[in-house]
């Protein structure tokens, strides 16, 4: 009887502090560096959602979109992508290094191909309030054969977000249990007391 309710204590203990976990909304921008071409386009809304520490790392197959312009033109050169947090604060840099490499030619019997990758994978984004978040960014690697034949688009490339640790708590922030838990550890304790009472009764 005294293990049940101890173990309905500890039980009640832990689901009430894991259901006063506080979701961490992410708020950001993402903008690239320039290409010298200026055929190769990247563009993505950012990150924005809430996200909880120990979930799965949430993956999102169209994060960044690449649009291929129109014509001949070549690509061998590195990318930023900067990531901009409204919420949470950013304590360092919140940008990830890429490497562009392709090109496009015209004609009936022209090729075009298209290579992007992020070679250090994942990168951490440290903010404020202690909050760590891992990303990984995807890339494309692209062949095709024919005039213009990149051209156009949309290209996916994924984005990988996993949040590693929440807000540091502070003094004001520490879970307290519900008046229900308080009254079932309560009940534990005082079968533990009548339990040692019966035992030294015999």
């Amino acid at each position: 009887m005294l293990k049940m309710l101890t173990g309905i204590a500890a039980a009640l203990v832990f689901s009430t502090l894991a259901a006063q976990a506080t979701p961490i909304n992410f708020s950001s921008t993402l903008t690239f560096s320039s290409l010298s071409s200026n055929k190769v386009t990247l563009t993505s809304s950012g990150l924005n959602t809430a996200l909880n520490v120990g979930d799965p790392a949430l993956v999102i197959n169209d994060f960044i979109t690449a649009n291929i312009g129109n014509g001949a033109w070549s690509e061998n050169e590195a990318i930023t992508a900067s990531f901009v947090f409204t919420t949470p604060t950013p304590s360092g840099t919140t940008t990830d290094a890429g490497f562009v490499l392709g090109g496009q030619v015209n004609g009936r019997n022209s090729n075009g191909t298209l290579s992007i990758t992020w070679p250090s994978q994942p990168v951490l984004f440290n903010f404020l309030d202690g909050t760590i978040l891992e990303v990984a960014l995807g890339g494309i690697d692209l062949n095709c054969t024919g005039n213009n034949c990149l051209a156009g688009g949309p290209y996916d490339l994924s984005g990988r977000f996993r949040v590693l640790a929440g807000p540091t708590p502070g003094p004001t922030t520490t879970p307290v249990p519900e008046p229900l838990t308080l009254t079932v550890f309560a009940a534990g304790l005082a079968g533990l007391a009548l339990a040692r009472r019966r035992k030294s009764q015999v």
